[in-house]
């Protein structure tokens, strides 16, 4: 019962009553009983808008929030943050950006069978930017430019075969090679 919208909610994939909640400019929040009673500690962090949540599925300590807002625009991103406390603290990654230029974070992910690598997509106004990391998010390649990709998914079945979608024009991009 609150005001406020919300980008991401993400549960954690051993328990579901552990539920995480990102918003545009009121930061990440989580639950431990099901949605009954929230908390907050991202109060700090530089910028308090959460685009999406990633939960490493092999150890549930480490998580990644991509910051800023998506949907609307209320708050630019700074970049990738990873916890390795299970969200206690937050420390930037390797993918960081100027709150001044203006980037938006939309999605990150996972590989699901391999943990260290990551991809992020990014927008600054307007166009697109795909980052794949190898390295649990230590370092960066951009991997595709311009395309808005406002949501990714490996293939479940395949993770070698990445899916995206853009905005506006809906566009579907597909990689071969696991994001590369």
């Amino acid at each position: 019962r609150g005001v406020g919208r919300v980008n991401v909610v993400a549960f954690d994939p051993y328990n579901s009553d552990i539920i995480w909640v990102g918003s545009p400019s009121g930061g990440l929040w989580k639950s431990v009983n099901g949605g009954s009673t929230w908390t907050s500690n991202t109060d700090l962090l530089p910028n308090l808008g959460v685009s999406d949540i990633a939960i490493d599925h092999t150890n549930t300590d480490i998580m990644y929030i991509i910051t800023g807002d998506r949907d609307a625009e209320d708050t630019y991103a700074y970049g990738l943050m990873k916890s390795s406390d299970g969200g206690l603290t937050w420390n930037p990654t390797g993918l960081s950006f100027n709150l001044n230029n203006s980037y938006r974070g939309n999605r990150v992910l996972i590989h699901p069978n391999n943990s260290n690598i990551l991809l992020v997509s990014t927008r600054k106004s307007g166009y697109g930017e795909t980052y794949r990391s190898t390295d649990g998010g230590d370092t960066w390649n951009l991997v595709l430019e311009g395309p808005n990709l406002v949501s990714m998914e490996f293939n479940p079945s395949n993770p070698d075969l990445v899916y995206g979608i853009t905005t506006g024009t809906s566009k579907f991009y597909r990689s071969n090679d696991n994001g590369q």
